[in-house]
């Protein structure tokens, strides 16, 4: 009588434990996309792990993930993440580290100008939703188009698509996975808005920092 009830306890224990481990493992798979390892948004902190870029030219500085792959642009010349010196105008963030790869690879590109760009389509604009952040910036995202299947988010209250900074010269952005003429992507619009790149990318324009 004995051995059976300890048996019993030790197929009661089994299960328990079995339950236990398919558990962790449905918790473990429900975790946000990673890359190389790490999540590009943190829930508690977005900002954790990531790095800080101060533009000397633009007069602002920004976060963004180190895992994202780096190129930036001081007119002509082509720098990567460990040689700039902030006076950089061109800044571009892609998820992947090879920009060959053209299919649902998006990208994050900053523009810093003198000159306030040329006004683009209202009617483009105007499919936009608009949202004005703390940091002053006008968080501008497209909405669903029966012309587009590739939206974009980018900056500014007008057609300009561009913020004119405290010192006077001008902020661009856009973000997409059509950030190039021959760059595609097969993922629907609700993927692309609900990626972890789109995340990524509004949180990149939040940090701002003037």
């Amino acid at each position: 009588m004995k051995l059976g009830q300890k048996s019993l306890y030790t197929v009661i224990a089994l299960s328990v434990a079995v339950v236990g481990i398919a558990g962790w493992l449905l918790i473990t798979d429900s975790k946000p996309p990673i890359s190389n390892g790490k999540p590009l948004v943190h829930d508690e902190d977005p900002y954790a792990d990531w790095s800080y870029y101060t533009s000397k030219l633009g007069g602002f500085g920004f976060r963004h993930p180190e895992i994202l792959d780096f190129t930036a642009w001081r007119g002509e010349e082509v720098v990567d993440r460990y040689n700039v010196s902030g006076y950089e105008d061109k800044i571009r963030f892609i998820t992947k580290s090879n920009p060959d790869i053209t299919t649902n690879n998006f990208g994050f590109i900053m523009n810093i100008t003198t000159t306030k760009p040329e006004a683009g389509s209202l009617e483009t604009y105007l499919r936009g939703t608009t949202e004005k952040l703390d940091n002053g910036m006008t968080l501008w995202l497209e909405k669903r188009s029966t012309t587009s299947t590739c939206p974009a988010i980018r900056i500014g209250g007008d057609a300009s698509f561009s913020e004119q900074l405290k010192n006077g010269k001008y902020l661009s952005v856009i973000g997409t996975f059509c950030w190039a003429d021959n760059v595609t992507t097969d993922y629907t619009y609700e993927q692309q808005i609900h990626g972890i790149e789109w995340e990524t990318a509004v949180a990149i324009i939040k940090s701002i920092k003037q």
